[in-house]
């Protein structure tokens, strides 16, 4: 399957989730390596659930770690993409000679100005953006939808299976990013809207 979008899924820490977002048509599976957040993926799980999957890239997800420790962490994964959620990483992650990603979470901020001048300081330095959010006013749809006329972004604000569609078709979006299924016990997965975005994303090919 394949998707007229590029999608990113985070937050990804079992096999039944990277192998149904693979086969789903995902270009990207984010993996979090930071032992203190609830995704987090040791070093021995993340080589045996990416030995399972093919076609994908996948991409470390950082939000609490300074430099010196995403050296240390880096060396024992085999990241094809460093993401971190502090501006101030972006420029030594970039030292790391991997693309680096920088993710945004609306829900941490209320100035879609500032970050507007995040993007144009660390355009340069970033493969592309993440704009991530839950429940954000409607208005600020409207204002990411004009970052990506500029910028790379990929976009997780408040994305359904009812406005997906809508939402590409309307702005220049670069790709989707979304998150992983939730275990509702062990070894069973809810895909529920995820599965169904994707589904609507199906390129027919």
């Amino acid at each position: 399957m394949s998707l007229n979008t590029l999608v990113k899924i985070s937050g990804v820490n079992n096999l039944s989730d990277a192998r149904y977002c693979a086969g789903m048509g995902a270009a990207i599976l984010g993996f979090c390596p930071e032992a203190d957040h609830p995704d987090y993926v040791d070093p021995g799980k993340f080589k045996e659930i990416t030995g399972w999957v093919q076609g994908v890239k996948v991409a470390g997800e950082f939000y609490n770690s300074s430099i010196e420790q995403i050296h240390e962490i880096v060396a024992e994964y085999n990241f094809d993409f460093l993401q971190v959620a502090d501006p101030g990483l972006v420029a030594e992650v970039s030292g790391l000679q991997k693309p680096v990603i920088y993710q945004v979470d609306l829900n941490l901020t209320d100035n879609i100005e500032e970050v507007r001048d995040q993007f144009e300081r660390l355009k340069d330095l970033t493969l592309f953006f993440i704009i991530e959010g839950r429940n954000i006013k409607p208005e600020w749809i409207k204002l990411t939808g004009k970052l990506a006329d500029k910028f790379p972004v990929l976009t997780g604000v408040d994305i359904t299976g009812q406005n997906v569609t809508g939402i590409l078709n309307e702005y220049n979006f670069h790709g989707l990013s979304l998150k992983g299924g939730s275990e509702i016990k062990p070894g069973y997965y809810d895909f529920g809207m995820l599965a169904e975005i994707l589904e609507l994303l199906d390129a027919g090919d």
